[in-house]
């Protein structure tokens, strides 16, 4: 009888063991999950954001400082390209979907003219009419300045398969 109290006992402490590391586990992944989320929400959209309002200055202000584009455009290509690295831990729990969207928002403003080390970006009629592209299609997914800005993940990724929509429906494919 004391056996068997006792084998109980062992039992119900290897379940409660098992429940705990489980639970442990599972809060594991979705706080890397979230953490990886938060990586891109702040690294990338804010980022962005940020583009539209220095686009939207040079145009008010006749594209006579278009570097200053070049630099909030390559702070958004360097936190894409960590995050979508495969051995950063930024993408690990997102889904394909949110990652081709990702990747292919790099690929487009991978095309406007960036600074590459040792040298400057150069811009041209061509580039600042792209640039211009890019600020519609920034404000037509509500990556602009003067609107709220959420941390949430599918916002974000909505708004981002919107500002890669608009891209592909204008010019930047055709140049």
């Amino acid at each position: 009888m004391k056996q068997d109290r006792l084998r109980k006992w062992k039992g119900r402490l290897l379940g409660t063991i098992v429940v705990v590391l489980a639970t442990l586990l599972a809060l594991q992944l979705i706080s890397k999950q979230w953490h990886g989320q938060q990586f891109f929400i702040t690294q990338v959209q804010g980022p962005l954001v940020e583009l539209q309002g220095v686009i939207e200055h040079q145009q008010k202000n006749g594209w006579d400082e278009p570097q200053i584009v070049s630099n909030q455009l390559q702070k958004v290509l360097v936190a894409l390209e960590y995050g979508l690295q495969s051995y950063h831990p930024p993408h690990i729990a997102m889904s394909q979907v949110d990652y081709r969207t990702l990747q292919a928002l790099a690929r487009y403003l991978r095309s406007l003219p960036n600074h590459r080390t040792y040298s400057t970006a150069t811009w041209d009629e061509s580039a600042i009419r792209q640039a211009n592209d890019l600020h519609a299609a920034l404000t037509t997914a509500h990556l602009k300045l003067r609107t709220t800005i959420s941390n949430d993940w599918d916002a974000f990724m909505e708004k981002a398969a919107v500002l890669v929509d608009e891209l592909a429906s204008s010019s930047w494919d055709s140049q």
